[in-house]
């Protein structure tokens, strides 16, 4: 998407291509500037039927560079291990692939990783082997609690639980 194109124009190639993040030009080279989630831009609005209606009628004139964020880049040739510690320690979920002068060639995704995880992996390795202590928040808990949780302990997901029963799962998105 272009810097200047309108938010609802990255909502449409989003949900026509299934895409979770797009790159985001400047207009004129081509080159790199950010990077918007779809975080960003259904937290403006919704898709509705056959269009993107923004939450807020105020956000009319919002662009695609009013939402986006720095984008985190790697060079082709950079090593596996060095771009997935990159995205660890800034708590990010892509990469975007670049050439000179900052022009993207693709992207890597948390997802990609998983999905090249699932071919490498023994098939003996369980579940419990890998897995995290679990934090919850109380079904009573506010949202902004949740939140605050989520983030003082870098964490997507919360456990929802009333009483000693999970009734579900909360994730910052």
């Amino acid at each position: 998407a272009v810097a200047s194109a309108p938010l609802a124009t990255a909502a449409v190639l989003m949900m026509r291509h299934h895409f979770r993040h797009l790159p985001v030009l400047d207009e004129v080279e081509g080159r790199l500037v950010g990077l918007v989630d779809d975080a960003a831009v259904f937290a403006r609005g919704d898709w509705v039927g056959e269009r993107f209606r923004l939450h807020d009628a105020r956000d009319v004139g919002l662009t695609v560079a009013d939402t986006m964020t720095e984008a985190l880049t790697a060079e082709p040739t950079a090593s596996l291990s060095d771009t997935l510690s990159l995205l660890l320690a800034r708590g990010q979920d892509a990469v975007v692939v670049i050439e000179n002068h900052r022009r993207p060639v693709g992207i890597l995704t948390a997802h990609d990783v998983v999905r090249a995880a699932m071919r490498l992996l023994p098939e003996t390795l369980t579940t419990e082997q890998l897995s995290s202590p679990v934090l919850s928040v109380a079904r009573t808990q506010s949202v902004g609690a949740a939140f605050d949780t989520m983030q003082a302990h870098r964490l997507r997901h919360l456990v929802v639980v009333e009483g000693d029963r999970a009734v579900g799962v909360v994730g910052w998105r």
